[in-house]
């Protein structure tokens, strides 16, 4: 669930699986999406959702990647949706996305094996710091 919070005086995430005693406070002024500095760069809360793919906040990131075989190509739609730009470069397979940073650091970690990130460096540098970090635990 997507939410105002006016402490933060940003959208926040929440787990509906987790809530309890839910209920509606009448009294309160809502507040109309368009307004909200996260939902700028949008046009509709679809399109916010899909570069919000684990629901983290924060800045979003424009990736590119390598794409290990035409399977992988389900796998971008599942997930970033129609927005992704899928191209062939030489014999490569490549995928381009917008997602949010923290979010497509973990997709990355899911699907990691079926992909290689080439843009931008900073994402690179993170994925190559983490995988090192896991297979040092398995030696």
């Amino acid at each position: 669930m997507l939410a105002y919070g006016r402490h933060h005086d940003a959208v926040e995430t929440y787990r509906v699986d987790y809530m309890k005693d839910v209920y509606v406070m009448e009294d309160r002024e809502r507040v109309d999406p368009k307004n909200l500095k996260e939902f700028a760069p949008y046009h509709s809360i679809t399109e916010y959702l899909n570069d919000h793919i684990y629901m983290f906040g924060g800045p979003s990131v424009h990736v590119t990647m390598a794409l290990k075989g035409p399977y992988v190509i389900q796998y971008i739609y599942d997930w970033f949706g129609k927005n992704a730009k899928i191209r062939k470069k030489d014999d490569q397979l490549l995928a381009e996305v917008k997602c949010n940073e923290k979010a497509f650091f973990y997709w990355v970690m899911q699907y990691g094996e079926h992909i290689k990130v080439l843009s931008p460096q900073s994402m690179v540098d993170k994925v190559k710091k983490a995988a090192e970090a896991i297979l040092k635990q398995y030696e």
